[in-house]
């Protein structure tokens, strides 16, 4: 993937976690579907264990702006991390909250830098 080349060398690949919830009514996590892809172009790890959601939150698509950033606060828990770079990756983003969320997580967690590749943005 020369997006991801291009970037410079990332240490993993960390996809957007769903809820245990979410991932139940779902029967699959769209974002893990987009990294098979990935995955299979490129020799980069697809971290897909050290990050979780604990919190399930309401659709943010149903929120304005203020409100996805309270519900989706602490969404996320990360296992200790001594990665330098990670890629974060989420289908689409709208307001970024989720990611930034995210982001947030992973750099308590140990990540020195991060960036985010995403699908689509709404």
């Amino acid at each position: 993937m020369d997006i991801i080349a291009s970037h410079g060398k990332y240490d993993a690949i960390i996809p957007l976690p769903l809820s245990k919830q979410r991932l139940r009514e779902r029967g699959y996590n769209q974002t893990h579907e987009l990294l098979r892809i990935i995955a299979k172009k490129t020799n980069v790890l697809i971290d897909k264990t050290s990050v979780r959601r604990t919190k399930a939150t309401k659709a943010l698509s149903t929120l304005d702006l203020k409100e996805r950033h309270s519900e989706i606060k602490n969404a996320f828990s990360a296992k200790d991390m001594t990665y330098n770079k990670v890629l974060l990756v989420d289908d689409v983003m709208t307001t970024g909250a989720s990611l930034n969320e995210l982001a947030k997580t992973v750099i308590k967690a140990g990540v020195k830098s991060c960036d985010v590749l995403t699908v689509a943005r709404a």
